[in-house]
């Protein structure tokens, strides 16, 4: 049920990388601790057990925020031409994420069922390998060859 990194997932930029990795790692860590099925919906626990799920899932939720941040910030380094259009997704992410959360509050889930690890998987990696690398060419186009010596 994890996700594994896929070496073409790379940008080449260290840090976005890095950055990347560790929200995949996150997300993981979420599989494995809240993939399961509590033993009993009467059991005390349940209930901790959502409180600890929507922590968690809070948590993604700010670092994938500051993951977002840190990249707008790398893109107004570099100049990058689309950056309002990316932040704007950004955007989109968050309040993307924001509304599935609350609705999975509202549901009280103790689980990442399929249908809700579908939802995260498809949330996250679909921007990292669609809309990143967009900025990740520009970079190597406009900002790199612009240092090289020639």
């Amino acid at each position: 049920m994890s996700i594994v990194w896929q070496d073409h997932w790379d940008l080449g930029i260290e840090i976005m990388d890095a950055e990347h990795r560790a929200l995949i790692a996150a997300l993981n860590r979420l599989i494995e601790d809240f993939a399961q099925a509590p033993l009993s919906s009467e059991d005390p626990q349940t209930s901790l057990r959502a409180q600890a799920l929507m922590e968690a899932l809070e948590a993604f939720g700010i670092q994938a925020r500051a993951h977002f941040d840190h990249e707008e910030r790398f893109m107004r380094a570099i100049d990058y031409p689309h950056l309002g259009a990316h932040a704007s997704e950004h955007a989109l992410l968050h309040a993307e994420f924001i509304e599935m959360l609350r609705a999975w509050k509202q549901q009280r889930i103790t689980r990442l069922d399929a249908e809700t690890l579908i939802a995260l998987r498809r949330w996250l990696v679909g921007h990292l390998l669609d809309a990143d690398r967009e900025y990740a060419q520009y970079y190597y186009t406009h900002c790199l060859s612009a240092s090289r010596p020639r």
